[in-house]
């Protein structure tokens, strides 16, 4: 009873120590899944330019932050409303595949943020319906 207490007394602080490396390296470290990439926040430098690929990277827990987007193909149906030649109103249901460019994700999180698609998608989709069907007439 005497060993296990003295045991326990000797080697307490090791496990402490050894538990709070464990924790502190498994915060170190971030982990990109395939088909998706990464780019770093940080902190102290703001958003860094490099992307980073499938596998396991290293960071400053709380300095740095992921940011993962999926880079497959993603599909999204879009209603669009838009007039024709003899002014008679049309519903179009439009089917996009869309996927981010892998060279250009800084600056799709710098200007459009995360839910880059909500924003850009629609607005595009609609002034190109009208352009296509515009110049024909609903029968």
């Amino acid at each position: 009873m005497k060993k296990t207490a003295e045991f326990i007394k000797h080697s307490l602080p090791s496990f402490i120590f050894a538990g709070a490396s464990i924790y502190f390296l498994s915060k170190c470290a971030f982990y990109v899944d395939g088909g998706f990439r990464a780019i770093k926040f940080s902190r102290i430098r703001g958003l860094m330019s490099k992307h980073y690929a499938e596998g396991w990277h290293l960071m400053l827990p709380y300095f740095e932050q992921p940011i993962i987007y999926d880079m497959r193909s993603q599909p999204r149906v879009i209603n669009a409303r838009t007039g024709c030649r003899n002014l008679q109103k049309v519903e179009v249901s439009v089917r996009l595949l869309y996927r981010p460019m892998e060279d250009k994700l800084p600056e799709l999180y710098r200007y459009l943020g995360r839910n880059y698609a909500e924003r850009v998608l629609p607005s595009v989709v609609k002034e190109v319906v009208k352009v296509i069907v515009v110049p024909f007439a609903v029968k």
